[in-house]
């Protein structure tokens, strides 16, 4: 397989995560730009506006007694729940600025959400023509299931999986139909990694929006898995348990450099269903999250049942993921070596050394997939990959172990 270009591998091409991570992402409802310096109201958020945001993200009414009104909006436009917090609090309550805000975010949401939906159906037909049968998954598929109303939940791609062994030519046969890759040479990518990156073939382009395949779908892992590896998730029909199991990894995968508060809401409103706990602390245990997992998921849990019977709030299950906790620190900045500590502080040892030998030192055949173009001596693609995550872990260069990981610490990146 021939290895990307080096403008690829060095993070300065197409490739990089473009778009949605990037004020380039156009937007009725964004966030006023901060200047440099500039604090912001969500590094120290309020603790009644902490909780009222953790009651949105269970779908409950929150209480609006007291409530900073600047700073809920703020919160709520920063991380994208003006629609779900526009069907949630009594209108009545909401002034007339906020108000308008999440109108407008629920417009929004509900028009990428709808040009994002039409993506997946015309990239199904396609791919259905040639045998290859997709699943959609996270906020898309929690859409098209019915689990949120029109503008309540925030996309900015939908994320597709498909059998590892079909990936080349799925991706072959997507480009083929007029979706481009990010990439300069997205088939070079289907060895190494987990995933390619579209634009969209229609309007949802001009909003910055992506499609994202998968085939390997591993939110649990630093590195990257090409088609090679057999992925969890691709190759099959994906049941409820397997989403909350999938969005409860994709939680944990983001706290170390972000707070994915929709991502929480997935999990809350899967939680509102008739779903087997035990069957997904058992997908849980094929990855490394099992017991953080479990933990994110009592807490969750935890925080839909806080309200007693005689409507006083009852004794929290579950501290180590408390809801209002997890949404203030939301706003805090955590540089990448403080983010892989609390990463890695949610893991039992054995999977951090586990973790740290296979990013560090991965097989001769990924190496040479990644970063064949430098050289085919694997002594020496051992020390460039080396010198790459080093640059990485302190802030000043992409991730060199996936497609989809964070940008260096200069690069501002609005959550998502």
């Amino acid at each position: 397989m021939r290895a990307a270009p080096a403008d690829v591998l060095e993070g300065r091409g197409p490739s990089s995560r473009g778009p949605r991570h990037s004020d380039r992402r156009w937007s009725l409802t964004a966030p006023r730009l901060r200047e440099p310096g500039e604090a912001s109201i969500l590094e120290a958020m309020n603790p009644r506006t902490a909780r009222f945001v953790a009651d949105l993200l269970v779908a409950r009414r929150p209480a609006t007694d007291g409530v900073e009104w600047a700073e809920v909006e703020e919160v709520t436009v920063e991380y994208r729940l003006g629609g779900l917090a526009r069907g949630l609090v009594e209108s009545s309550d909401v002034p007339g600025s906020t108000a308008l805000a999440w109108e407008a975010a629920c417009r929004e949401q509900a028009l990428g959400a709808r040009l994002l939906l039409e993506e997946w159906d015309d990239l199904r037909v396609v791919l259905d023509g040639h045998g290859i049968v997709p699943s959609l998954v996270k906020g898309g598929w929690m859409l098209v299931s019915g689990l949120y109303g029109s503008g309540e939940r925030a996309l900015d791609d939908i994320d597709v999986t498909v059998p590892a062994n079909r990936a080349t030519e799925a991706v072959e046969l997507l480009t083929g139909a007029g979706w481009e890759p990010w990439a300069t040479d997205a088939l070079t990518t289907v060895g190494w990694a987990g995933a390619v990156t579209f634009h969209p073939r229609g309007p949802a382009r001009a909003m910055g929006l992506a499609v994202d395949l998968h085939w390997n779908l591993e939110y649990g892992a630093l590195r990257s898995r090409g088609a090679v590896a057999r992925g969890r998730w691709g190759g099959r029909t994906l049941r409820p348990e397997d989403q909350l199991a999938i969005a409860l990894e994709h939680v944990l995968k983001h706290l170390r450099f972000r707070t994915h508060l929709s991502g929480i809401a997935d999990v809350a409103r899967l939680l509102a269903t008739p779903i087997d706990r035990s069957r997904v602390r058992q997908r849980l245990q094929a990855g490394p999250w099992s017991e953080a997992g479990s933990a994110l998921l009592d807490a969750v849990d935890g925080w839909r049942a806080t309200i007693d019977e005689g409507g006083r709030r009852a004794p929290h299950v579950q501290r180590r993921f408390a809801l209002p906790r997890v949404v203030s620190r939301a706003g805090r900045e955590t540089g990448r070596l403080a983010g892989l500590g609390a990463r890695w502080s949610l893991m039992s040892p054995a999977a951090v050394v586990h973790e740290l030998m296979d990013a560090l030192f991965p097989p001769p055949a990924w190496l040479l997939d990644r970063y064949g173009s430098v050289s085919s001596e694997t002594t020496r693609l051992r020390l460039h990959h080396l010198a790459r995550v080093l640059r990485w872990s302190v802030g000043s260069g992409v991730s060199p172990l996936s497609t989809n990981q964070d940008q260096p610490a200069s690069v501002a990146v609005k959550a998502l």
